[in-house]
């Protein structure tokens, strides 16, 4: 799931999420695919994952939420489809 969100891949998300993947699942910093997504500015993927029930308040080990990253990184366009 978060090598499709960082290859901004919105099919195969959502064909994962079908087949049981968690839109939450967090790694070992605690990044959730949708963390990934807005890092790197994948807006179509981000609108899917929000779509099915990806968590943006969800904050990393360095309590950063997706939002945040994304503000970081300069993806404005993620703050519109939030």
């Amino acid at each position: 799931m978060h090598k499709a969100a960082f290859q901004g891949n919105p099919l195969l998300v959502s064909r994962l999420i079908e087949l049981g993947a968690n839109p939450n699942a967090q790694t070992e910093t605690g990044a959730t695919p949708l963390h990934i997504a807005a890092a790197y500015g994948h807006f179509t993927t981000i609108s899917y994952l929000l779509q099915l029930g990806s968590d943006p308040f969800i904050k990393n080990l360095d309590g950063d939420r997706p939002l945040d990253l994304a503000k970081f990184k300069g993806r404005l366009e993620f703050m519109c489809v939030c």
